[in-house]
Protein backbone atom coordinates (compact mmCIF):
# COMPACT_ATOMS: atom_id res chain seq x y z
CA UNK A 1 0.00 0.00 0.00
CA UNK A 2 1.55 3.50 -1.00
CA UNK A 3 -1.76 5.26 0.22
CA UNK A 4 -2.55 5.29 2.74
CA UNK A 5 0.74 4.69 4.31
CA UNK A 6 0.57 1.15 5.40
CA UNK A 7 2.97 2.22 8.53
CA UNK A 8 0.70 5.69 9.48
CA UNK A 9 -1.35 3.73 11.45
CA UNK A 10 -4.58 3.16 11.59
CA UNK A 11 -7.04 4.83 9.23
CA UNK A 12 -10.64 6.12 9.56
CA UNK A 13 -12.87 7.52 6.98
CA UNK A 14 -15.45 9.68 7.44
CA UNK A 15 -19.40 8.17 5.57
CA UNK A 16 -20.13 10.20 3.18
CA UNK A 17 -16.26 11.70 2.20
CA UNK A 18 -14.03 10.45 -0.63
CA UNK A 19 -11.13 7.45 0.01
CA UNK A 20 -8.33 7.10 -1.79
CA UNK A 21 -6.37 3.79 -2.25
CA UNK A 22 -3.08 3.47 -3.85
CA UNK A 23 -0.88 0.21 -4.20
CA UNK A 24 2.15 -1.35 -6.49
CA UNK A 25 2.55 -5.03 -8.06
CA UNK A 26 5.35 -6.91 -7.23
CA UNK A 27 6.64 -10.14 -8.28
CA UNK A 28 3.84 -10.47 -10.93
CA UNK A 29 5.20 -12.11 -14.02
CA UNK A 30 1.58 -12.90 -15.11
CA UNK A 31 -0.49 -9.18 -14.73
CA UNK A 32 -3.74 -9.61 -14.83
CA UNK A 33 -5.98 -7.50 -17.51
CA UNK A 34 -8.36 -6.11 -14.86
CA UNK A 35 -8.65 -6.79 -10.98
CA UNK A 36 -11.83 -5.93 -8.45
CA UNK A 37 -11.55 -4.12 -5.86
CA UNK A 38 -14.39 -4.56 -2.91
CA UNK A 39 -14.19 -3.39 0.81
CA UNK A 40 -15.81 -6.07 3.86
CA UNK A 41 -16.94 -5.63 7.02
CA UNK A 42 -17.52 -8.76 9.03
CA UNK A 43 -19.47 -7.57 11.60
CA UNK A 44 -22.76 -6.97 9.19
CA UNK A 45 -21.15 -10.09 7.15
CA UNK A 46 -21.49 -7.14 3.64
CA UNK A 47 -19.27 -6.55 0.67
CA UNK A 48 -19.13 -3.15 -0.92
CA UNK A 49 -18.06 -2.80 -4.22
CA UNK A 50 -15.63 -0.29 -4.92
CA UNK A 51 -14.91 -1.06 -8.44
CA UNK A 52 -14.70 -4.17 -11.19
CA UNK A 53 -12.80 -4.82 -13.41
CA UNK A 54 -10.49 -1.69 -13.13
CA UNK A 55 -7.53 -1.74 -15.67
CA UNK A 56 -4.22 -2.45 -14.29
CA UNK A 57 -1.60 -0.12 -14.41
CA UNK A 58 2.09 -0.42 -12.74
CA UNK A 59 1.16 2.20 -9.44
CA UNK A 60 -2.40 2.21 -9.29
CA UNK A 61 -4.95 4.48 -7.47
CA UNK A 62 -8.63 4.39 -6.74
CA UNK A 63 -10.78 6.87 -5.74
CA UNK A 64 -14.13 5.93 -3.89
CA UNK A 65 -17.27 7.98 -2.59
CA UNK A 66 -18.61 6.88 -0.57
CA UNK A 67 -21.33 9.30 -0.56
CA UNK A 68 -22.38 8.60 -3.84
CA UNK A 69 -23.00 4.76 -2.66
CA UNK A 70 -24.83 5.60 -0.11
CA UNK A 71 -26.78 7.28 -2.19
CA UNK A 72 -27.00 4.40 -4.97
CA UNK A 73 -27.86 1.80 -2.02
CA UNK A 74 -30.26 3.64 0.07
CA UNK A 75 -31.90 0.12 0.95
CA UNK A 76 -28.47 -1.15 1.98
CA UNK A 77 -26.13 -2.13 2.71
CA UNK A 78 -26.07 0.78 4.67
CA UNK A 79 -21.98 1.15 6.11
CA UNK A 80 -21.67 0.49 9.83
CA UNK A 81 -19.02 2.17 12.19
CA UNK A 82 -16.46 -0.85 12.12
CA UNK A 83 -13.75 -2.45 10.50
CA UNK A 84 -13.24 -2.97 7.01
CA UNK A 85 -11.11 -4.80 5.08
CA UNK A 86 -9.64 -4.06 1.40
CA UNK A 87 -10.05 -6.63 -1.45
CA UNK A 88 -8.06 -6.74 -4.28
CA UNK A 89 -8.04 -9.55 -6.78
CA UNK A 90 -7.77 -10.85 -10.63
CA UNK A 91 -11.28 -10.04 -11.98
CA UNK A 92 -10.85 -13.55 -13.85
CA UNK A 93 -10.34 -15.02 -10.74
CA UNK A 94 -11.54 -14.67 -7.14
CA UNK A 95 -11.27 -13.50 -3.68
CA UNK A 96 -10.98 -16.44 -2.15
CA UNK A 97 -8.57 -18.16 -4.68
CA UNK A 98 -4.93 -19.73 -3.98
CA UNK A 99 -2.13 -17.93 -4.68
CA UNK A 100 -0.26 -19.39 -7.29
CA UNK A 101 3.63 -18.38 -8.77
CA UNK A 102 3.90 -15.22 -10.87
CA UNK A 103 -0.02 -14.60 -10.98
CA UNK A 104 -1.53 -11.34 -8.86
CA UNK A 105 -2.69 -13.25 -5.23
CA UNK A 106 -5.76 -12.18 -3.45
CA UNK A 107 -4.96 -9.10 -1.34
CA UNK A 108 -6.87 -8.54 2.37
CA UNK A 109 -4.08 -7.35 4.47
CA UNK A 110 -5.27 -3.44 4.55
CA UNK A 111 -7.69 -2.88 7.61
CA UNK A 112 -9.68 0.59 7.74
CA UNK A 113 -12.22 1.88 10.08
CA UNK A 114 -15.45 3.34 8.44
CA UNK A 115 -17.77 5.83 10.91
CA UNK A 116 -21.22 7.75 10.28
CA UNK A 117 -20.85 10.92 12.42
CA UNK A 118 -23.07 11.49 14.99
CA UNK A 119 -25.71 14.90 15.80
CA UNK A 120 -23.97 16.93 18.30
CA UNK A 121 -25.46 16.83 22.00
CA UNK A 122 -25.40 19.65 23.78
CA UNK A 123 -23.33 19.29 27.02
CA UNK A 124 -24.68 22.35 28.81
CA UNK A 125 -25.47 22.09 32.41
CA UNK A 126 -24.74 18.18 32.04
CA UNK A 127 -22.97 15.67 34.45
CA UNK A 128 -21.58 12.72 34.04
CA UNK A 129 -24.56 10.73 35.77
CA UNK A 130 -26.95 12.07 33.49
CA UNK A 131 -25.06 11.10 30.76
CA UNK A 132 -24.80 7.66 31.87
CA UNK A 133 -28.72 7.50 32.45
CA UNK A 134 -29.41 8.37 28.88
CA UNK A 135 -26.87 6.54 27.61
CA UNK A 136 -24.85 9.33 26.04
CA UNK A 137 -21.27 8.03 27.79
CA UNK A 138 -20.07 4.98 26.72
Amino acid sequence: MITPNAYAGAQFYKVGDWVTFAWNYTSLSITPSAIDILASCSVNQQTYTIAVNHSVQATDTILWDTGAYQSAHPNGPNFVSETYTLLIYDAQSSVSATAKPGYLAPYSQFYFGMYTPQPYVNWSGKTYLDCLVTGMAH
